[in-house]
C-alpha cells in the first residue's frame, strides 16, 4: 500500500484531489457569504429559511467533504514527498491554519448556521425582529469572512511557499561572509541562497 503512494502517478493524483478539495473549500465558503449577503436583502421569513437552508446543505454536502479531503490528502502529500511534516516553515503554517479553520469551522460556525435555519424556520417573517437571529447572524458574518481570509491566505501560502526559515539563513551566512559587511548585504544574499534553494526545491520535486 504504502509503494503505491510513493509511486509518480499516485502523488499526481494525491496533487489533483488536494487542489480539487482547496478549490472546493473556498468555493463553498464564498457562496456561504454570498447567501449571507442575500440575508441582508429580505425580510421575508420563508427566503430567509430557504437561504439559511441552503447554507446548511452547502456546509454538509461540499465544505465539510472537501475540508476532510484537502487535510487526508495533504497528509498523504507531506508523508511521500521530499516536503515532510515539520522540515519546512510553510509547511507547519498550514498545517497550523488548516486544522485552525477547521476546528472553527466545526466548533463555531455550523452550529451557528444551523441555529439560524432553525430561527428562520420557526419564526418566519418574525425572524427579523428577534434579537438572538441578528446576534447569531452577525458572529456567522465575521466568522465566514475571517475564514475565507484565511483559506486565501493558506492558498498563497502554498503557491509561494515563503521560506520562513530565512532569519536562520541570515545567522548562518554572517560566519561565510566578510567582516565588515552590512546587514542588508547579508539578508540579500540570504535571500537568493534561500530563492535557489526553492527552485532546486520545485525542480526535484517528483
Amino acid at each position: 500500500m504504502m509503494q503505491l503512494l510513493y509511486s509518480h502517478r499516485a502523488k499526481l493524483l494525491l496533487r489533483t484531489l488536494h487542489t480539487f478539495a482547496s478549490c472546493a473549500w473556498v468555493g463553498g465558503v464564498s457562496a456561504v457569504v454570498i447567501i449571507l449577503n442575500n440575508d441582508r436583502r429580505t425580510i421575508n421569513g420563508d427566503e430567509l429559511f430557504a437561504f439559511n437552508s441552503a447554507i446548511t446543505t452547502i456546509d454538509d454536502v461540499l465544505i465539510g467533504p472537501a475540508a476532510a479531503l484537502s487535510l487526508l490528502s495533504g497528509a498523504f502529500l507531506c508523508l511521500t514527498s521530499k516536503w515532510g511534516f515539520f522540515k519546512h516553515g510553510w509547511v507547519i503554517m498550514k498545517w497550523i491554519g488548516t486544522l485552525a479553520v477547521i476546528y472553527v469551522g466545526i466548533a463555531y460556525l455550523n452550529p451557528w448556521m444551523r441555529d439560524l435555519a432553525h430561527f428562520s424556520d420557526i419564526l418566519r417573517d418574525d425572524v427579523t425582529q428577534s434579537v438572538d437571529y441578528q446576534q447569531l447572524f452577525h458572529k456567522g458574518i465575521v466568522a465566514v469572512s475571517l475564514q475565507i481570509a484565511a483559506l486565501v491566505l493558506l492558498v498563497i501560502v502554498s503557491i509561494f511557499k515563503p521560506d520562513l526559515e530565512l532569519l536562520a539563513g541570515e545567522h548562518d551566512l554572517q560566519h561565510l561572509v566578510p567582516l565588515g559587511t552590512t546587514k542588508k548585504a547579508i539578508r540579500l544574499r540570504a535571500r537568493i541562497a534561500a530563492n535557489a534553494r526553492r527552485s532546486l526545491d520545485a525542480n526535484q520535486s517528483p
